[in-house]
């Protein structure tokens, strides 16, 4: 490990004059990928070799796990794939491959791969707070509600706030902060569009220009703040006004705050941020207010499948190894676009970013130069962007100066103002880790992922630090910054499927309901049903394989009012693993009034659910003898445990599962039989 001198030398450096030549930063990583097979299921991991491996050495956790790794390695360094065939179908598992290409203790590169077989995402995402800048509310509310309803589609909840340019960042939060309050289980997610106040903090200069080296020092843009309710956000020590930009001096009581990074892991970030704020932007024909509407217009376009680009990725690095080994800008993105993209699919090309861009649409693309406010040498400037666009849907930018985003023509925002860009973010100092995309996560899982990351060793627990304090270049700095932020929708994924089905309508047919609507333009291989007592409610999946045709009946609907959603589905498969994968939903409602005393006199099984003492208990009487499956349901509506699936005689069957390893929420039980589908729920608190 460098010493903390050597690391303070690295800082003086700044990101803006000429790199140190080194030869190939992608060396510096492992560039992985997967593959799956559902039966048996095995998770294969691929990497590209490296000559100078002596051994790999391989962990695993469930994604979302921050526990510590499993080690399931080593691997003979003249290996490159490992096949993993202890894993279950349905769950997200996070690998990570570090590579001993110095000696056999010390790791001198290392990969991720988010990946898993046939995963479910959940039905219900959750809620988003959406903060709308005033300015806009009445000029896009055509594009704001169709937002609303694309999102909801997809199981989102909105949850809105109109607020002032003007507004105290303090009165912004307090909003945030009592929606997260009143429901932490749920909220989520913070989208924050148009230029809504812009929170500063820190005495920092992640860009190396500390005083006496362009002094860039001083409190940075830093939208974490709205996100983040634990940290303790001060306005009283720091004092310091001697930065060239007035916005980054920072003196007690200027509505600034103090805290330089936020405290991981006792004090994480709560909320998934993400930012789309096209505010002073000159360089571009259009105002401000055309520019956001062209990005919604373009955020639309694209979860609906009718806006896409190829798989690939372009690697514009100007920069190579900057210091000490501990700084190589473009290996963030040689990490990540393997399991995104694939290492085959990704084009190195440095000098070349609009000269590629201009006329060839890209999936990703990264650049990072020696840089200014509103530009990156070697990549361009914020007029090319709005004189020459740039066909890179997300973007990766690195370098000095603009990633201090809240100024005019910011280098940054520019990609979100073309008619391509969804997302960019500063890349490089910290590293950010985009691979749960592969899997179906969103932007804003991967930012909130990176803004997590606690400072020391990379992504590294505590038991492990004994393999990699001594590599020279694992380290990410400015790891927990206030300043890492992401530019773009943070509810957006990588992959979607079509426009959702269309048309959904519903007729009562005795004690059943059908269900017919029209398919959408692009062909799909089935859809998902599902059932809701009322709108907001918890969806459950009713239908018990994939639907194939554009009808369905429910032979055991609830009595009264049923919500209805139908949603496009499809087994994605990408380089990093298998998830299904699923359009927004169309919604109908319907009210069914059953005949009969017993109200569901189709279905005889009769099902309870209660909690006691740790335990769900399930009863279940048949009075008929066939196949059932029976399983416990989520407040997401994914199944999370499977209690019977076979043959069922007629009698009585009790069911007792243990609580212990279930988060407190709500939880059904539902029971498939010839006869029908029936649900009941319980409450589980711990």
């Amino acid at each position: 490990m460098k010493s903390v001198s050597l690391l303070f030398l690295l800082f003086l450096t700044g990101v803006a004059g000429t790199a140190l030549a080194q030869p190939n930063p992608a060396a510096y990583t492992v560039q992985a990928w997967a593959t799956v097979q559902e039966n048996p299921p095995v998770i294969t991991l691929h990497w590209r070799h490296d000559p100078r491996a002596k051994h790999y050495e391989i962990f695993e956790r469930t994604l979302g796990d921050f526990n510590d790794w499993a080690d399931i390695g080593p691997v003979a360094g003249t290996d490159s794939t490992f096949a993993d065939s202890s894993e279950s179908t349905g769950v997200t598992y996070e690998y990570e491959i570090l590579d001993s290409a110095k000696s056999d203790s010390v790791y001198a590169a290392f990969g991720f791969v988010a990946s898993g077989i046939d995963v479910q995402l959940p039905v219900m995402q959750g809620k988003v707070i959406l903060l709308v800048d005033k300015t806009y509310a009445t000029p896009l509310a055509t594009e704001i509600s169709r937002w609303i309803s694309d999102v909801e589609a997809e199981g989102w909840s909105v949850i809105r706030h109109d607020v002032n340019r003007t507004d105290a960042v303090t009165a912004v939060k307090a909003l945030v902060r009592q929606d997260y309050l009143a429901d932490s289980v749920h909220v989520r997610t913070l989208f924050i569009l148009g230029h809504v106040p812009v929170p500063y903090s820190g005495d920092i200069a992640p860009d190396g220009h500390t005083p006496g080296n362009g002094n860039h020092q001083g409190a940075w843009p830093a939208d974490l703040y709205y996100g983040n309710f634990y940290t303790k956000w001060t306005d009283v020590k720091v004092n310091d006004a001697t930065a060239g930009d007035a916005r980054n001096q920072n003196i007690p009581g200027d509505g600034k705050f103090d805290q330089d990074s936020i405290s991981t892991p006792d004090a994480p970030e709560e909320l998934e941020v993400g930012r789309v704020d096209l505010y002073n932007m000159p360089s571009f024909t259009l105002s401000d207010t055309a520019l956001l509407r062209q990005y919604l217009d373009r955020d639309h376009a694209f979860r609906t499948g009718t806006f896409q680009a190829p798989h690939r990725a372009l690697v514009d690095d100007n920069f190579g190894v900057i210091q000490y080994e501990y700084d190589v800008p473009s290996s963030n993105a040689w990490r990540n676009f393997g399991p995104l993209v694939t290492p085959d699919s990704v084009v190195n090309s440095p000098g070349s970013w609009f000269s590629v861009l201009d006329s060839t649409p890209y999936l990703w693309a990264y650049g990072c130069g020696g840089g200014w406010f509103q530009g990156a040498g070697g990549v361009g400037n914020t007029a090319n962007f709005a004189t020459q666009g740039s066909k890179a849907i997300f973007n990766m930018l690195f370098g000095s100066f603009f990633g201090d985003w809240d100024v005019t023509d910011n280098f940054l925002r520019a990609p979100l103002a073309t008619s391509y860009g969804l997302t960019n973010c500063w890349a490089g100092r910290p590293y950010w880790y985009f691979h749960p995309l592969g899997m179906g996560q969103t932007f804003g899982y991967c930012a909130k992922f990176t803004q997590n990351v606690p400072e020391g060793p990379l992504y590294i627990t505590n038991d492990r630090k004994h393999l990699l304090f001594a590599s020279d270049y694992i380290w990410s700095l400015s790891m927990s910054g206030v300043h890492v932020a992401l530019m773009g929708d943070p509810t957006l994924r990588m992959e979607y499927l079509s426009e959702p089905p269309s048309a959904l309508s519903a007729s009562v047919l005795a004690n059943a309901v059908k269900l017919t609507w029209n398919a959408p333009s692009k062909s799909v291989p089935g859809y998902n049903i599902y059932r809701a007592a009322h709108t907001g409610d918890t969806l459950i999946e009713i239908n018990t394989s994939l639907v194939t045709g554009t009808s369905f009946t429910d032979p055991a609907p609830m009595n009264d009012s049923d919500i209805y959603v139908v949603r496009a589905a499809e087994l994605t498969t990408t380089p990093s693993g298998s998830w299904w994968n699923e359009s927004g939903g169309v919604s109908q409602g319907v009210t069914v009034t059953l005949s009969g005393v017993a109200q569901q006199p189709s279905v005889p099984d009769e099902l309870t659910l209660h909690v006691e003492g740790g335990f769900l208990d399930i009863h279940v009487s048949r009075t008929e003898s066939d196949a059932i499956h029976l399983g416990i349901i989520d407040e997401t509506g994914r199944e999370v445990a499977r209690i019977v699936d076979g043959w069922a005689p007629t009698g009585e069957y009790n069911y007792r599962v243990s609580t212990a390893a279930y988060p407190a929420g709500v939880y059904f039980a539902r029971l498939v039989s010839a006869s029908g589908i029936e649900t009941a729920k319980a409450i589980v608190v711990h």
